[in-house]
Parts: C-alpha cells; sequence; structure tokens
C-alpha cells in the first residue's frame, strides 16, 4: 500500500523517512550510528556540556537522554569513552573554581 504524504506517493514509511525533502534527503540527518554527528559530537560535546551542568547545578535532561539514547544505539558508553573533565584535568574543580579560569581578566 503506498503511502500518500506531502503530495507525494512512498512505497512505505521507511522510504519517505529517507527520501522525504521535507524531513531527510534536505537536511543530512545521520544516516548511521556511525555518523559524526554521533560518533564525534555526542561523546566529546555533549559529555562534557552534561558534565558542567552538573557542576554548576543545571538539570541538562535532554542531554542526558541524547547521550544515553546515542550510548544505546552505537553500543558505546559514551559517558565512559566521552570527554569529561576528569579527563580534561578539571575534575577536581569547584564551580567557583572552574569559571574564574575560564573568566577573562579584564585587567590584561
Amino acid at each position: 500500500m503506498p503511502y500518500r504524504m506531502y503530495g507525494s506517493t512512498y512505497g512505505s514509511f521507511n522510504e519517505f523517512a529517507e527520501k522525504s525533502e521535507a524531513h531527510n534527503a534536505s537536511k543530512k540527518a545521520p544516516n548511521s550510528v556511525g555518523h559524526r554527528t554521533i560518533a564525534e559530537d555526542v561523546p566529546d560535546l555533549l559529555v562534557i556540556w552534561y558534565e558542567l551542568g552538573l557542576l554548576a547545578g543545571v538539570e541538562t535532561p535532554a542531554i542526558r537522554a541524547l547521550i544515553t539514547l546515542a550510548s544505546i544505539a552505537s553500543d558505546k558508553d559514551f559517558m565512559q569513552t566521552g570527554r569529561t573533565l576528569e579527563k580534561l584535568g578539571l575534575g577536581n574543580l569547584t564551580k567557583e573554581e572552574m569559571s574564574a579560569k575560564f573568566t577573562a581578566n579584564n585587567n590584561v
């Protein structure tokens, strides 16, 4: 049974998701869990943002959920393999120390 969506006919919902200009073809969404936006951005960006949020006392449930889902889909524990404060040598800093470390010195 063909699926009629957005003025086009697709043979299946999967075909619609893959080929629909409005939903995937023009947006270049990741087509595998090995795609750079998952394999690199999750461990290198989202993990550190999540940890910085924890340090600052800011809840980041959406970021944590994305990390969890990407970890499940790729069979990798990004919280273990990702860029963490500890791996950057910043794991023992308090919120105040972290802020001071990265605050511009206006006297320079």
